[in-house]
């Protein structure tokens, strides 16, 4: 009968052993299961801050970009802007010398002018005094012919007097 209970004990001793062994592992195995599921999270998480931050970058470089995009934009545009101002003063300045070549042109005609006036008047001064000088000449014939003839008809009765 000792036996048999000490059997029996041992029996359930081992039994309870192996309960206890299977507890174990089943509990070891659940820690590793949830070591494996903490891990397995934490790479998805890792996977997903590494996506935002790629995100942000491709976005931070996009805004780049755009910056820089708007301001070349910005640049042609002043370029341009300032290419149209230096072809108005160009322009400005072609105008205003044609300006000035009109008005030394008017001026030149102007003077030409006056200095034909001039010429012509001078010319009718001239003819004037020529026909002055001639008339005077011909008085002055006249006047001799007349003396001229005075005297000859002076002579004329003295002799018919003799």
């Amino acid at each position: 009968m000792f036996t048999y209970n000490n059997n029996n004990n041992n029996n359930n001793n081992n039994n309870n052993n192996n309960n206890n062994n299977n507890n174990n592992n089943n509990n070891n195995n659940n820690n590793n299961n949830n070591n494996n599921n903490n891990n397995n999270n934490n790479n998805n998480n890792n996977n997903n801050n590494n996506n935002n931050n790629n995100n942000n970058n491709n976005n931070n470089n996009n805004n780049n970009n755009n910056n820089n995009n708007n301001n070349n934009n910005n640049n042609n545009n002043n370029n341009n802007n300032n290419n149209n101002n230096n072809n108005n003063n160009n322009n400005n300045n072609n105008n205003n010398n044609n300006n000035n070549n009109n008005n030394n042109n008017n001026n030149n005609n102007n003077n030409n002018n006056n200095n034909n006036n001039n010429n012509n008047n001078n010319n009718n001064n001239n003819n004037n005094n020529n026909n002055n000088n001639n008339n005077n000449n011909n008085n002055n014939n006249n006047n001799n012919n007349n003396n001229n003839n005075n005297n000859n008809n002076n002579n004329n009765d003295n002799n018919n007097n003799k």
